[in-house]
């Protein structure tokens, strides 16, 4: 299986068509700073934990059970620009979820597969 195959499957051709009309309708707004749509799960004084609209289906050559992302309020573009506080309650969220299964992964800003500039951080859990 070649990398284009492998992409695919990952964000499933079904998403990717899901994710464009989505993004047609936020021209110029921040997904991550509206969470309208977006189904909260628990929300902390800095994050937002959220179900993520458009799944990965496979990570890591497995099913996706669960695919979440952790958002902070403000809108900030990388880790660095966290504050001691922010970064101290990202830990301890990050710290819940891994305990559950989840594996943790956030693009750098200048990764070219980064659709938001808004930094989020996704929590996946395989398996189930």
């Amino acid at each position: 299986m070649d990398l284009d195959e492998v992409v695919v499957l990952a964000k499933s051709k079904l998403n990717v068509k899901s994710y464009a009309k989505f993004r047609e309708k936020y021209v110029g707004i921040c997904t991550l700073c509206d969470l309208r749509e977006n189904k909260i799960l628990e929300e902390t004084k800095n994050f937002r934990m959220i179900e993520n609209k458009f799944p990965y289906v496979i990570w890591e050559n497995m099913a996706v059970a669960k695919c979440l992302m952790l958002v902070p309020r403000r809108h900030l573009v990388n880790f660095g620009e966290f504050t001691e506080e922010e970064l101290d309650e990202f830990v301890k969220i990050i710290a819940k979820y891994e305990v559950q299964g989840f594996s943790i992964y956030a693009r750098a800003p200048q990764n070219i597969e980064r659709t938001q500039t808004h930094q989020h951080t996704h929590l996946v859990k395989t398996g189930e």
